[in-house]
């Protein structure tokens, strides 16, 4: 995901926590100097829809990153 609004590894990491608390998330890294997150998670669990709310109620905008 690109996240906007990044500022520091504090808010890096608030990112991070509230992706790793939902349910099927396998990991999830989140670097504020690229504004990328990027999480593995389990499809029969969770999905892009949930990932990207709980960014949302972090206080950040995000939206999905198309691989290359």
């Amino acid at each position: 995901f690109a996240v906007t609004g990044l500022t520091c590894n504090s808010t890096s990491s608030k990112v991070a926590t509230a992706l790793k608390e939902i349910e099927g998330v396998l990991a999830a890294a989140v670097d504020y100097q690229t504004g990328e997150a990027v999480v593995a998670f389990d499809n029969q669990k969770t999905d892009a829809a949930k990932l990207l709310a709980a960014i949302t109620e972090t206080g950040f905008t995000a939206e999905p990153k198309q691989d290359s």
